[in-house]
């Protein structure tokens, strides 16, 4: 809670805490006068904390209080799926390769050095000894940012922050920063006051769902909470969302790429191993029963037969377990014979071998059509269950992975649905009036059985629930569908299996994997100059690195200042750390330093600039050149236009002329 920065505020010897590290405790009141903020505040209200249809900062307070809990789940929620994302071995490389060229060693075998702006100390070489000595020390000594340079910059470019906790020996905060401490994204958060733009502090949760208290003074006194006045921490957020705890990370733009390719790879596979071409056809020999043992004796041959192939695109295994949608046993579903049955009587029904019709609809023309049940079974045993609550009170259980239709025809997984989305409803008595509505996603710890039935044509049905009213609520889901089919024949030919085809031509190709694989890298910034030919006729010939200014690709510039400007905040972030460093050591108030005189450069990703500067200096002097043997131009007046020379350098260059003459004479002989 900010303990060692306290005690030093109790120390001895105050006069090394200058403003800055007093206004810790302050929250940056007393960095700026009330007078002075409000004079410099203009008339409007930041839009990137209004936009919640607020109308003033007590209202946004307000709103945001109850707002920021959800918002942080959020924030975890998209942490993890960045990370997901980043195991795809296309992301994967893309952020590796973002990573070692943007943590480059310079000559002297470190990622970033210390630069002097200020022209006063830039000359007073005891300035420069002792500020290059502590900037060595301090982030290649201590903090061996070398190698803990590429740590930080990873977890910025996966998870879109990071945060990292500045460590001080608080018995001798006079030897300055020790060490600095990476702090988990999942457990951090903060506070930041629209009114000051500026974060008043840091807060880490010990324990995790923990609900975040209304304001900074209330998390100090939290038992369940470490909180940190703003110094102790270092944070870099990739860029905004709504508001300044809504952060997006670098793999925002991607998800729609990363989830298409994705699942066309993943269909690719199931396709080809799981939901071959071809499906069997059992031809099960009845010889006389009747009816309706016949149709028993296929139904006990079926689900003996029947072990269906799947394939987890997580793992990229391929299991022979049954993968069937299910609701759970004791849902109704809707016949069309009147009757509202819970799946097991109609299970028992169909064992039984009777013919029950359910309500369809057609997901294109969205009319209802009645559907005749092919198959209903009990498929897993002891299932983890969601509870899909609706807005009319009523709720559905079933498996995670189950497809809901929704009002637009498309389909969704349980565990993909989120709060306000409308399902498709069966309103065969009651006008088009009722949302059914997602009002809330409930996952259960109870276990159930579940099981479901399969019907021809649409591939969904009705299900049921019975309201406090009387009336009932009714939304349409899909089925399981089982490809192989069962026949029962009773002609002395005895049992076979046929298969029916299909047509697999149109997966012989992988061009829709590679179109959607290039959109991937695309929206990573990646440049396309790298990717193979084969994959991207764009390509060309043209290639980095080469000799000439016009070899390189466009893609590659625009690659290389993209990776500048995430440089930059990295370099501004040490900076400050830097800057701390030297507040606790008494230098930065004896040189009486600022922001605006020191810099941290981080090695260019690329040598492009190098190669631009080049082509420009050779045409500059070949210019030059041609012209200078010509009487009718001066070589000072050449000099400026084309060597960029100003008179100091021309002076300075003529002066240095008439001492080589004297340092190196010529043989007369050589005239």
């Amino acid at each position: 809670m900010g303990n060692w920065f306290s005690k030093l505020l109790g120390s001895n010897e105050p006069e090394i805490l200058t403003e800055d590290i007093k206004a810790f405790n302050n929250k940056g009141n007393n960095r700026q006068s009330d007078k002075q903020r409000q004079a410099e505040s203009g008339e409007g209200i930041d839009i990137m904390g209004m936009d919640m249809g607020v109308t003033g900062l007590s209202s946004f307070n307000t709103f945001y209080n109850k707002f920021f809990d959800e918002q942080n789940k959020t924030n975890d929620d998209r942490i993890r799926k960045y990370r997901s994302m980043a195991s795809m071995p296309e992301i994967g490389d893309v952020l590796e390769d973002a990573v070692n060229e943007s943590t480059q060693e310079n000559g002297d075998g470190n990622i970033f050095e210390l630069h002097i702006t200020n022209e006063k100390m830039s000359k007073n070489e005891n300035i420069i000894k002792t500020l290059k000595e502590e900037f060595h020390s301090l982030f290649f000594q201590r903090l061996d940012m070398n190698q803990q340079g590429w740590e930080l910059f990873y977890n910025f470019m996966r998870d879109g922050k990071v945060y990292y906790e500045r460590i001080i020996n608080i018995n001798k905060h006079k030897e300055g920063i020790k060490h600095i401490k990476f702090l988990s994204p999942f457990s951090m958060d903060y506070y930041f006051n629209y009114d000051t733009y500026r974060i008043e502090g840091y807060i880490q949760y010990m324990k995790p769902s923990h609900k975040k208290p209304a304001t900074f003074e209330d998390a100090k006194r939290d038992n369940e909470i470490v909180a940190f006045i703003p110094e102790q921490i270092g944070y870099i957020p990739y860029r905004f969302g709504n508001n300044r705890n809504d952060v997006y990370g670098y793999l925002e733009n991607c998800k729609v790429a990363f989830n298409q390719l994705k699942l066309l790879e993943t269909s690719v596979i199931v396709y080809r191993l799981v939901r071959a071409p071809e499906r069997f056809v059992f031809k099960i020999d009845v010889g006389n029963m009747p009816k309706d043992k016949a149709l028993a004796y296929v139904n006990k041959i079926k689900r003996q037969m029947n072990r269906k192939q799947t394939y987890d695109p997580e793992t990229g295994v391929l299991e022979g377990t049954t993968n069937v949608n299910c609701i759970r046993q004791n849902t109704e579903i809707k016949l069309l014979d009147g009757r509202c049955l819970p799946l097991t009587d109609i299970i028992d029904e169909f064992n039984q071998g009777k013919e029950n019709w359910v309500y369809s609809i057609n997901q294109k023309t969205f009319k209802m059509e009645p559907n005749k049940i092919t198959n209903a079974a009990i498929t897993r045993k002891n299932e983890e269950l969601v509870r899909i609550h609706l807005d009319d009170g009523s709720y559905f259980d079933t498996t995670h992975d189950h497809k809901w239709i929704m009002r637009d025809g498309s389909e969704r997984r349980a565990d993909e649905l989120n709060v306000y989305d409308s399902l498709m409803p069966l309103n065969e008595d009651l006008p088009d009036v009722v949302n059914h509505k997602v009002a809330k996603i409930e996952y259960l710890t109870e276990r159930d059985d579940t099981g479901c039935i399969t019907v021809e044509n649409n591939h969904n049905f009705a299900i049921t629930f019975n309201l406090s009213d009387g009336s009932k609520s009714q939304v349409y889901v899909k089925n399981s569908i089982l490809d192989n089919l069962f026949i029962p024949q009773s002609d002395n030919r005895g049992s076979d299996v046929t298969t029916i085809g299909g047509n697999s031509a149109g997966f012989t190709e992988l061009d829709d994997v590679e179109y959607f694989a290039k959109k991937l890298y695309r929206s990573l910034k990646y440049p396309m100059s790298r990717i193979d030919n084969q994959m991207d006729s764009r390509s060309g010939d043209n290639l980095f690195g080469g000799a000439s200014f016009s070899e390189i690709t466009r893609d590659e510039i625009k690659w290389s200042r993209f990776l500048e400007r995430q440089q930059n905040k990295f370099c501004l972030e040490f900076l400050d750390l830097f800057l701390l460093h030297l507040e606790f050591k008494g230098l930065k108030k004896q040189y009486g330093l600022t922001r605006d005189d020191l810099n941290i450069l981080m090695s260019p990703p690329s040598n492009y600039k190098d190669q631009q500067n080049q082509q420009l200096l050779e045409t500059r002097f070949n210019n030059y050149t041609a012209l200078s043997n010509e009487s009718e131009f001066s070589k000072s007046y050449l000099m400026k236009k084309y060597l960029d020379m100003d008179e100091e350098a021309i002076k300075e260059n003529s002066e240095s002329m008439k001492a080589d003459k004297k340092l190196f004479p010529k043989d007369e002989d050589n005239f």
